[in-house]
């Protein structure tokens, strides 16, 4: 949970500073910039609370977390229908519905946090992790979207449009660290256990959907595959796909190389 608290504290800070950076930018303190401010406000607290040490009540603590980014997800959709009514005229466009989900994300995995029941197993985190990752992943493809169209047609400029897509980033690694789960520092002299624990079907349902996102899929692939707390048999399955993967890697280029060079 601190490591996720952490990614959220990043992503909320860099947030604020680019709204306040718009403020005195546009110098329009309205309606819409509360609205726009409050969403980063609630995660910048849910991530404190995140950093919370693990031995406080974890059923209190995922309760006000989810209630916290419920509300903030819920205020920046809010926002998202005022720009929408306001800047659009309500077109309906697929772009238009795309940047709704990000904001349905958020209040989901607020809702998973906060239905956790008195279900203390870190494993019930898995499922609002990836939630987040989903939503984080989504949120980054429509940063990036809106960098290339800018780019295109000329009208960003400076470093803040990049920077917009360093939020939905840690946001990402939020969700993965909350997919790993809660755990506890403390000092062992003894030699490090091998979990021998078998892989289950649900285990492996989530691991094959994960493998199936773009991006993640070779993110996650690294954390499986370097997690020392990770399944051993998990593990070695992931090394090994990774292998693979560079060997096939390599032989495409070697390919695509050969038949540019014989054209």
């Amino acid at each position: 949970m601190k490591k996720s608290g952490i990614s959220l504290i990043i992503a909320s800070s860099i947030w604020i500073v680019l709204l306040v950076w718009q403020l005195f930018t546009w110098s329009e303190f309205n309606a819409e910039f509360i609205l726009r401010i409050l969403p980063p406000l609630g995660l910048l607290v849910a991530g404190i609370l995140m950093c919370q040490p693990i031995d406080n009540p974890l059923q209190r603590l995922s309760r006000t977390v989810g209630i916290i980014i419920s509300i903030s997800g819920l205020v920046s959709l809010c926002a998202n229908f005022y720009t929408w009514g306001i800047y659009f005229e309500w077109s309906i466009t697929l772009l238009n519905i795309f940047w709704l989900l990000p904001s349905l994300g958020t209040m989901a995995t607020g809702f998973l946090m906060l239905s956790r029941g008195s279900n203390e197993n870190p494993v019930s985190y898995k499922l609002p992790g990836v939630i987040l990752l989903i939503t984080a992943c989504i949120w980054v493809c429509l940063d990036s979207y809106a960098i290339i169209d800018g780019l295109i047609n000329e009208y960003i400029w400076g470093i803040q449009p990049y920077l917009w897509v360093v939020i939905p980033i840690n946001v990402l690694l939020a969700g993965i660290f909350m997919i790993q789960g809660p755990t506890s520092i403390k000092i062992d002299l003894a030699p490090p256990k091998v979990n021998n624990e078998p892989v289950t079907v649900s285990d492996w349902l989530l691991t094959y959907f994960l493998l199936s996102l773009p991006v993640i899929n070779l993110i996650m692939l690294f954390v499986w595959a370097f997690n020392k707390s990770e399944k051993q048999s998990k593990s070695n399955w992931a090394k090994a796909f990774l292998i693979w993967t560079l060997i096939v890697s390599f032989i495409y280029l070697l390919i695509i190389a050969l038949v540019a060079l014989s054209m």
